[in-house]
């Protein structure tokens, strides 16, 4: 699809020129594309930009991705189901039904039938038990850790959302348990907290479709864990502490996705600027928010291995190699700093 949306649209980048050969003589008419043909061309090149957008998202090296999934899913989905729904005998309405139907059914493979997600603790399996189905739990988790998307505004079961705050709940006791959590300094540092708390808002510089954003900050109520259910067997005062703190990160006011300047807004910078006030969580966030969504910044990183340590640099000093491929990955940001 990814080739099929550059050839899309660069032709109709072209189209003006096109046109223009037409009419002057330079391209016979039976050559040239038809009103029919542009309106497929312009339908197909909408469509498959949503694949675009999501996969740029999901592949960012400089932002946070793996919360976008759930988001970029729900996105995609909406738009395969408004194409399919698309009325009309017409050749453009044909072409746009059949080919949303198509890219429909092998997402439906990959992610399954339900259009409303729901939270398993289980990672479910397809033919063979080799291809993962539906979202797994750890990016829910990732999702509900970040700041933009707490609200899970694509989620709409909310036994589905108490579920995942329960679980939340569940790992930050276990996170207590492991890492042995002072509980004075706990204290100390929430007193603290609440007199220096400010509100800090950190840019990522990316630009995104609408779309995305309007799918992430849909209005959805705040669902919280459910206390019947609350593991009992560590100590009282760890599990008041996780409670407390999962409550005051709930009530905290949501993080836009984006700046007015519509650049990513950071959520590791603002659990950065909280960490004091959710201690538990805010070291949390920098495992689950850390995971990368796709695998291609590695894959980018072995590409760009192959192009120095190449057959005629066979020899080349492993620690130079290692030198060359971190000055490679400073240039953008030398460039930038040179222009400004």
């Amino acid at each position: 699809w990814w080739s099929t949306w550059l050839m899309c649209d660069r032709l109709l980048y072209l189209k003006p020129a096109l046109n223009a050969m037409v009419e002057d003589g330079h391209l016979p008419e039976n050559k040239a594309l038809s009103i029919d043909d542009w309106n497929v061309v312009e339908r197909v090149t909408n469509i498959l930009g949503t694949f675009k957008t999501a996969q740029q998202l999901l592949e960012g090296e400089h932002h946070v991705t793996i919360s976008w999934i759930p988001t970029s899913i729900s996105t995609i989905r909406s738009k395969l189901r408004e194409a399919e729904a698309t009325a009309g005998h017409d050749k453009a309405s044909r072409a746009i039904n059949n080919l949303a139907s198509n890219l429909a059914a092998d997402f439906v493979n990959c992610w399954g039938e339900d259009d409303n997600p729901r939270f398993e603790q289980d990672v479910r399996h397809g033919f063979g038990n080799q291809q993962q189905i539906g979202i797994h739990p750890v990016i829910f988790i990732s999702t509900a850790l970040d700041p933009r998307f707490k609200k899970l505004p694509w989620l709409k079961d909310d036994v589905s959302k108490r579920a995942i705050w329960d679980e939340l709940l569940k790992l930050m006791m276990e996170f207590v348990k492991q890492k042995e959590v002072n509980l004075d300094a706990f204290a100390r540092e929430q007193s603290v907290a609440r007199r220096t708390h400010k509100t800090h808002q950190e840019v990522d510089g990316y630009d995104h479709l609408d779309d995305f954003i309007c799918a992430v900050e849909d209005e959805a109520e705040n669902i919280t864990c459910n206390e019947e259910i609350v593991p009992t067997e560590p100590e009282e005062a760890a599990k008041e502490m996780c409670s407390k703190e999962l409550k005051l990160y709930q009530a905290e006011e949501s993080l836009k996705v984006c700046d007015k300047n519509k650049n990513f807004n950071s959520p590791l910078m603002w659990w950065k600027q909280r960490e004091s006030k959710f201690p538990i969580l805010s070291a949390m966030a920098r495992v689950y928010l850390s995971i990368p969504a796709t695998s291609v910044p590695s894959e980018k990183i072995v590409s760009a291995v192959n192009k120095i340590s190449s057959n005629f640099q066979a020899t080349l000093d492993p620690e130079l190699a290692g030198s060359l491929l971190f000055a490679n990955n400073l240039l953008p940001w030398y460039k930038e700093k040179q222009n400004t």
